[in-house]
């Protein structure tokens, strides 16, 4: 038997000439984790999403860009009219898996079939139609039946016992007011010009963005494909967007807050964090990482010297967090605090109950744990995991100040404190790998931090 020595002399050696593999085929390694990725999200969107193209169409397109490929191989560099046809081909898979199925959403909706819509969006155009009105929907409550096809939901409790309740939404707006806010102005413009308003016209705006943003990274076209396939077409975040589920909203913030801060533009990255935190409370668990690595940036003489920059740098983003907050907690302190504090953390009795992939669920159903309606206390758990993380966080970036170490570290707090709350839904979980995904797309950009620079200017 070999000693340990003998062994780790033997890992290491087969870790370098793996290493060196990779490296000398690194392109071609690439094309085969591009190829899989385009072919996962074109044959599985249909079965995923309920719409989109069909699994022979997608194939065909699949073939069409290999051959694509294959005549840019032959001729040694892509042409410009290959780079065309590629574009247009891109071009043809938004229109069939995210245009075409958003109208068909639409469409459905309009005609009362809330099916394959999301209780969110119905409550946030109801809180819009309040707030034209004059209206606070933190203080009333959405009419039974408006839901439709969710009036009812059905969880299943201790022992496999399916339970019926009314939808705890019909009780709780829990979305902080600028997300109702920002759309009001396109609201009432399209309400008053079309007597028509969809909230996923507005998230169509944010995706527009995202692409925008994908396409003029300073990264090979086979990269940036492969990050547009990753963060716009895989089919569970199209299934979600399709569905108007919010995350890409808070998430867009999220990105920006961190694009302004490769770009040492703190007061920016200062506010598009603060919007975050004004659009869902997601953003609040990216706060302190934010101002983390900001301290680790500027490097400050003691940490007194710190809070006077920060609270100097964060004046904008306070100013806008009261001219936003102070009319609604003034208008009704008690409804903004129950739905967006109280009722999230379980400790009213129309709170929603323990759901989906979280520790209290998978507790719950191997018969460890009481009801699914009862109240835990998660936090002795969630604020000890969370700050751990944080502090192994200040000990990263202490030996080096990187936005990707900072933004992965943050992805892993997240995902620590969702896991360990009261629900952890499927939205969650594709949310959190997409930040972690982001933390690999800013690692590859500082590597081309000038490109950077001169692509995407803000």
């Amino acid at each position: 038997m070999d000693s340990p020595l003998v062994f780790f002399q033997r890992l290491k050696f087969f870790m370098y000439d793996w290493q060196k593999c990779f490296k000398e085929h690194s392109k071609i390694l690439q094309k085969i984790l591009f190829y899989t990725v385009v072919s996962l999200c074109l044959l599985f969107n249909q079965r995923v999403t309920h719409d989109g193209i069909r699994p022979l169409t997608a194939l065909g397109i699949i073939a069409a860009w290999m051959m694509l490929d294959l005549f840019s191989t032959l001729s040694s560099k892509k042409t410009s009219a290959i780079r065309i046809l590629q574009k247009g081909l891109f071009c043809f898979i938004l229109v069939a898996l995210i245009l075409v199925p958003l109208k068909n959403r639409m469409i459905q909706k309009n005609g009362y079939n809330y099916k394959l819509t999301h209780d969110g969006l119905i409550q946030t155009e109801y809180a819009l139609e309040l707030l034209s009105k004059g209206r606070n929907i933190y203080s009333e409550d959405v009419p039974i039946g408006l839901y439709a096809n969710d009036t009812y939901l059905t969880f299943e409790e201790k022992g496999g016992e399916k339970v019926r309740i009314i939808n705890p939404a019909h009780y709780h707006y829990i979305y902080p007011p600028l997300f109702t806010l920002e759309s009001f102005p396109l609201y009432t413009l399209m309400i008053n010009t079309l007597n028509w308003f969809d909230q996923r016209v507005v998230l169509l705006g944010y995706l527009i963005f995202l692409i925008i943003f994908l396409f003029k990274l300073p990264f090979d076209d086979d990269t940036k494909y492969l990050s547009l396939f990753l963060f716009v077409l895989n089919p569970f975040f199209l299934k979600f967007f399709l569905e108007g589920r919010n995350d890409l909203v808070v998430y867009c913030w999220i990105m920006l807050s961190f694009i302004f801060l490769q770009k040492t533009k703190t007061k920016l990255a200062i506010l598009s964090i603060c919007i975050a935190c004004l659009m869902k409370q997601t953003g609040w668990f990216c706060v302190p990482f934010v101002y983390l690595y900001l301290y680790h940036f500027w490097k400050p003489q003691s940490l007194r010297v710190f809070f006077q920059k920060a609270l100097l740098e964060s004046l904008p983003s306070l100013l806008l967090s009261i001219i936003i907050m102070l009319p609604f907690i003034i208008w009704d302190f008690h409804g903004l605090w129950s739905d967006m504090i109280l009722y999230p953390a379980g400790k009213l009795s129309t709170s929603y109950p323990v759901n989906g992939y979280s520790l209290v669920a998978l507790l719950i159903h191997g018969g460890y744990l009481g009801s699914i309606f009862d109240y835990y206390p998660v936090s002795w758990i969630q604020i000890p995991v969370y700050s751990l993380i944080f502090i192994w966080t200040h000990f990263r970036l202490k030996k080096s100040c990187d936005i990707s170490i900072c933004l992965f570290q943050m992805s892993l707090a997240l995902f620590s404190f969702w896991f360990l709350s009261r629900f952890y839904h499927d939205n969650y979980i594709e949310f959190t790998v997409r930040l972690f995904l982001l933390a690999w797309l800013f690692k590859k950009i500082v590597q081309k931090e000038e490109s950077f620079d001169k692509v995407v200017p803000v």
